[in-house]
């Protein structure tokens, strides 16, 4: 499988949420592009106010011929749900069988408050990413 997800670059919670995944990512399924840039203008991807994950192959490689699109809480979920850390995918099968409405619903509240929460400097560097990230 290969997905591209689509963040907020100008979050800090989010740039630390990408470094935790890639961290997670051992086969490199997952490649990060910011909402508003330049791939996510080529791809169509408008939505500026969540995150926003395209599956654009199956595990072989193979291109799927409708990419599989999931957004906000979903998108995490499904991040959660396919990393390598036990933790991470206990969380997400923990709250997986929530309606999406309601993990939506918490989403958006956390989305509200996302740029107030105090990052680490280090971990909001994008550019230390490397050939997991898109511009």
């Amino acid at each position: 499988m290969m997905a591209i997800v689509y963040y907020d670059g100008d979050c800090g919670v989010c740039n630390s949420f990408v470094h935790r995944v890639i961290r997670n990512d051992a086969e490199g399924r997952f490649r990060f592009a910011p909402l508003g840039g330049e791939t996510a203008k080529t791809h169509g991807v408008e939505v500026m106010d969540r995150v926003v994950l395209t599956q654009v192959a199956e595990a072989d490689g193979t291109p799927l011929p409708q990419p599989r699109t999931l957004d906000r809480a979903r998108a995490v979920l499904f991040l959660l749900e396919h990393s390598d850390a036990a933790g991470q995918r206990r969380l997400g099968a923990s709250v997986a069988w929530l309606p999406t409405f309601l993990l939506d619903l918490g989403y958006r509240a956390f989305g509200a408050i996302r740029h107030w929460v105090p990052v680490r400097k280090e971990v909001s560097c994008d550019h230390r990413l490397g050939s997991r990230m898109m511009p």
